[in-house]
C-alpha cells in the first residue's frame, strides 16, 4: 500500500512540474566532446525508514502563486483532483514570504470537529 501511495505521489510531482514549468533545458557534461556522463539512482522500495504521522503535511503551495493567480496547474483540474485523491486524507499548506500578508478574522470560528482532530494532538513529522 505504501508503494501505491509513493506512486501517486511521484505522478503528482511530475504532474505539478510539468505545469508549472514550461521546459526544462536538459543539460548533458561533456568532456572533450566525446563523454557524456550518466547516473544511475536505485530506489529500494523493500521498506521504510519512518512512518509519517497521519496529521503531517501532505503538500504546499507559496502563497505568493496564489496572489499572482494560480492558473498552472489550477486547483479545478480534474486529473490534479483524481491523482490527489488517492492521497486522502491530506492537507494542504499555504505558505511562504507572501503567507506574512495574509490577515485573518480574530474568531473563533473553526469547528474542529469538521477537521476530524483532536486539538490537543501534537503535530510531528514521523512515528518512529
Amino acid at each position: 500500500m505504501e508503494r501505491f501511495y509513493f506512486s501517486v505521489l511521484i505522478i503528482i510531482t511530475f504532474y505539478i512540474l510539468h505545469s508549472i514549468i514550461p521546459s526544462i533545458k536538459r543539460q548533458d557534461y561533456h568532456l572533450n566532446n566525446n563523454y557524456s556522463s550518466v547516473q544511475t539512482y536505485v530506489l529500494n522500495t523493500s521498506g521504510s525508514l519512518y512512518t509519517t504521522n497521519k496529521l503531517f503535511l501532505s503538500f504546499s503551495i507559496d502563497s505568493h502563486q496564489i496572489r499572482q493567480g494560480l492558473s498552472k496547474p489550477s486547483l479545478r483540474n480534474s486529473e490534479l483532483i483524481r491523482l490527489t485523491s488517492y492521497l486522502s486524507p491530506g492537507y494542504l499548506r499555504i505558505g511562504g514570504i507572501d503567507a506574512d500578508r495574509l490577515v485573518f478574522k480574530e474568531e473563533n470560528s473553526v469547528l474542529t470537529s469538521w477537521l476530524n482532530i483532536n486539538p490537543q494532538d501534537t503535530f510531528n513529522m514521523s512515528e518512529k
